[in-house]
């Protein structure tokens, strides 16, 4: 908690308070700590919450890695597409709501599918396709502007669902085919786990990209209005911040409605670039599973103690022993 608390919060804020800023380096520093005592720990103790030696088998590093990637390209990109279809394109909740159904409805008839075929011949071609899809459909988004039409971009969602329904049920199956029955339960929670990680870091690592690169688009457009500087900056402070565009201040003679379509066009700009980096995250997802997660890697099944087990080996102990010493 207490690295994920830091290095997420560092993230958020970074463009706030600066990347080099004490505040943030101190966050950083904390955060990679924190998570390195955890390593150590897990490594060193006699019962760990996740065995690190799981991660020896290819397939399990994997499968858990897709999962975080998949969360990572997908979660955090539907956090901006809601601002684009509500705050740009003007959708309430429930029309943006609606506008998503196409890629809920590909994962509902997609993901049992792909597990039956991820029964028949394994979950690597399944994980490899479904990623693949999933950044085709993400890098189709970067053809989006402030004024495209749903009509444009609803078969985009239908290809991201199919991609994320391909992976999620095959994701699984690989990881908890790698390790003993037992501790089937323990990797399935290790795949939860990393998608729930990947999901907070895609939303604040992709915030971080989009506000960055929004401010600095908005920043370099606004000069051709020859705005006074402190009249710019504070456009660019609170529309980074969703606080208003200060159009109220413009000289009379600049329509406000050029600086709301300045604006759109940069925020727009800003979710192309964390686009690109969402597909990147899923075409490298695509390349681990297609080349280390295989089939049929089953670990050796381990014998896990417990109360009943201990008193069987000791009732078995004491069958087998010679009659005058059971005596």
């Amino acid at each position: 908690m207490v690295s994920l608390g830091s290095l997420v919060y560092a993230l958020i804020e970074a463009n706030n308070y600066g990347w080099t800023s004490p505040l943030i380096l101190s966050l950083s520093v904390v955060g990679i700590a924190s998570q390195l005592a955890f390593l150590w720990v897990e490594a060193h103790t006699k019962s760990p919450m996740l065995p690190l030696r799981f991660f020896r088998n290819p397939t399990f590093a994997a499968g858990s890695t897709v999962a975080g990637l998949i969360s990572f390209g997908m979660f955090g990109i539907f956090f901006f597409l809601t601002l684009y279809w509500q705050n740009i394109q003007g959708y309430s909740a429930l029309q943006m709501g609606l506008r998503v159904l196409p890629l809920t409805g590909a994962i509902i008839v997609t993901a049992p599918l792909a597990g039956q075929i991820a029964g028949r011949i394994g979950s690597r071609w399944p994980m490899t396709f479904g990623m693949t899809m999933a950044a085709v459909g993400m890098l189709l988004l970067e053809r989006t502007t402030p004024t495209t039409p749903y009509s444009a971009l609803w078969w985009n969602m239908l290809l991201l669902g199919v991609g994320m329904g391909s992976v999620m049920a095959p994701m699984t199956a690989a990881v908890t085919s790698t390790v003993p029955r037992a501790r089937a339960g323990m990797a399935s929670g290790t795949t939860n786990a990393t998608r729930e990680v990947g999901g907070v870091f895609g939303i604040a690592l992709l915030g971080a990209i989009v506000t960055h690169w929004f401010a600095t688009d908005l920043s370099g457009s606004l000069r051709a209005f020859r705005l006074p500087q402190a009249m710019k900056h504070q456009i660019v402070a609170l529309a980074s911040h969703g606080g208003g565009t200060a159009v109220g201040s413009v000289p009379s003679a600049i329509d406000p409605a050029l600086i709301h379509r300045t604006i759109d066009n940069s925020f727009v700009y800003g979710m192309h670039v964390a686009l690109g980096v969402s597909a990147a995250a899923l075409l490298c997802g695509a390349v681990l599973s297609g080349v280390f997660v295989h089939r049929g890697s089953i670990a050796r099944e381990e014998t896990v103690a417990t109360p009943f087990t201990v008193e069987a080996q000791a009732v078995g102990a004491v069958g087998d022993a010679p009659e005058g010493e059971a005596a």
